[in-house]
């Protein structure tokens, strides 16, 4: 199956393939943010706990990253996603509220919880000129950083994860909970922008694509490593909102516990399922071992399985080889099943009932 250059032009009418080919961009962007910008973190270097509240694509960076620095970082993080706010809260917590869109209601409504709480609340959007959580910050005088997404010509918080993951990472490099040198993030940068080439559409040998075929007309499963865990969870939400296809995700060690027994039945459902693997060999050596044996206990099952091998050398490293080849093959199984990858009238639908009188 060839997808042609009027069938991309035909779905994709809102710049999605250009935002998934700006990942490295916004990753630069937010670099060269903060080398510009003084930021004074002074204030936030005695808290011992992180929490991120923000909802659906407001959230994903959190996620990647706490799974991540799961091994290295320096104090928790727990991700906030819902009205109320952990009662753990106080004054020695960085409470972060996250909004790419700035509109998230749930969001909004724990800013008087926090404070309440006396955290330390610093925010994070996008620069929106609708925003309502950027007119909270001025108002109330919050420390923030508003970016412009200049390189997410779709506006979509799941496309625009680069910004959030790296503007995560470049506060907490700043209050020094994490170590990552510059070179590590150049690095990054540069084998993004140079596999690119291999994902687009018209690339010699385009594994991106030859797995989206694969999945097409699939019911998706999803089984990543315990560090990349916030991968599979970023990886989920692009499925159901990019390609909407449903999709879940399980995660290594913890699936070996108990979803094996759930492959028996229905029985039906095996001819449909398929399961898509990421593979670590940095990963501890005995869930290589677990995975592989997960592998065939599935075939076992009779259900397909695809295995992609991650390469690069580092947590982080793979994660963003990981984030980028799922975008990409995300995409092309929503214009393979034909629909604009950036709408989402389910969820359009319920929130205006939601808000409706």
């Amino acid at each position: 199956m060839v997808i042609k250059k009027s069938i991309i032009k035909k779905y994709d009418t809102d710049g999605v393939r250009e935002s998934i080919k700006s990942l490295s961009k916004q990753i630069e962007q937010i670099v060269d943010d903060f080398s510009r910008k003084k930021n004074n973190f002074d204030k936030y270097k005695d808290i011992n706990k992180i929490v991120v509240s923000g909802m659906g694509g407001s959230n994903l960076g959190a996620r990647m990253i706490s799974s991540v620095f799961s091994n290295n970082i320096k104090v928790p993080i727990s991700i906030c996603s819902n009205y109320d706010i952990p009662n753990f809260v106080d004054s020695r917590t960085l409470f972060i509220l996250s909004s790419y869109s700035g509109t998230t209601e749930e969001t909004l409504s724990t800013f008087a919880k926090a404070k309440k709480k006396k955290a330390k609340i610093f925010g994070l959007s996008s620069d929106n000129n609708s925003s309502e959580i950027k007119k909270l910050f001025l108002e109330k005088k919050i420390d923030a950083y508003i970016f412009n997404d200049k390189f997410n010509i779709s506006k979509q918080p799941r496309l625009g994860i680069g910004y959030s993951v790296f503007a995560l990472i470049m506060i907490f490099k700043s209050l020094n909970i994490i170590k990552l040198s510059n070179i590590d993030i150049k690095k990054i940068i540069r084998f993004l922008e140079k596999n690119n080439s291999s994902l687009d559409l018209y690339a010699k040998k385009n594994i991106s694509l030859d797995i989206a075929k694969k999945l097409h007309k699939k019911q998706i499963k999803i089984i990543t490593p315990s560090f990349l865990e916030g991968n599979g969870h970023v990886l989920r939400n692009q499925f159901n909102e990019t390609s909407k296809n449903f999709c879940e995700y399980l995660v290594i060690p913890e699936l070996n516990h108990y979803s094996l027994e759930g492959l028996t039945e229905p029985k039906k459902i095996r001819k449909n399922s398929i399961f898509l693997i990421f593979q670590s060999d940095i990963d501890h050596v005995k869930n290589i071992k677990r995975l592989l044996l997960t592998r065939k206990i599935i075939k076992k099952n009779n259900i397909e399985v695809i295995i992609f091998k991650l390469n690069q050398k580092t947590r982080l490293e793979q994660s963003m080889e990981f984030l980028q080849i799922g975008s990409w093959l995300t995409y092309y199984l929503a214009i393979l099943n034909k629909i604009n990858p950036v709408k989402i009238p389910w969820i359009d639908l319920f929130k205006k009932e939601l808000n409706s009188s």
